[in-house]
């Protein structure tokens, strides 16, 4: 069976799609090499090969996925008329700390748009302050 060439648009988009997948869903790099995963997408595409854990941590698939998502969320906050910056604090499972900023606004369709502009650990106790 001839293998899909690495920059055919078929794999360029699984390509992407996986990265989409392991940013979206918080899975490990490493899903790319978890036998499931690999029987999953050979019975889906078999003609497709995943790229290495490395590719997708050290070379371009996340990175790229963080470029487009900044500058759409750069477009569409320089667009916005006003802005409201939220902050929270919560703890993980782990009961580890976490700050979030998160930015929202509506559009001219009147849809209420959030980002998450940036999630910190915490070391010190969260009491319920921002700022």
């Amino acid at each position: 069976m001839i293998k899909l060439p690495p920059n055919s648009e078929r794999a360029k988009k699984i390509t992407e799609a996986i990265a989409y997948f392991i940013s979206k869903d918080l899975q490990p790099y490493s899903v790319v090499e978890n036998e499931g995963f690999q029987n999953l997408l050979s019975i889906l595409e078999p003609r497709y090969v995943i790229p290495s854990r490395k590719y997708f941590t050290d070379g371009t698939a996340i990175p790229k996925l963080y470029s487009e998502v900044k500058e759409e969320v750069n477009e569409t906050l320089s667009l916005a008329e006003g802005v409201a910056i939220t902050c929270d604090g919560w703890s993980s499972r782990a009961t580890e700390s976490y700050m979030t900023i998160t930015a929202h606004h509506i559009t001219n369709e009147w849809q209420l748009l959030a980002h998450v502009l940036q999630t910190r650990a915490m070391h010190e106790s969260y009491r319920g302050q921002c700022g």
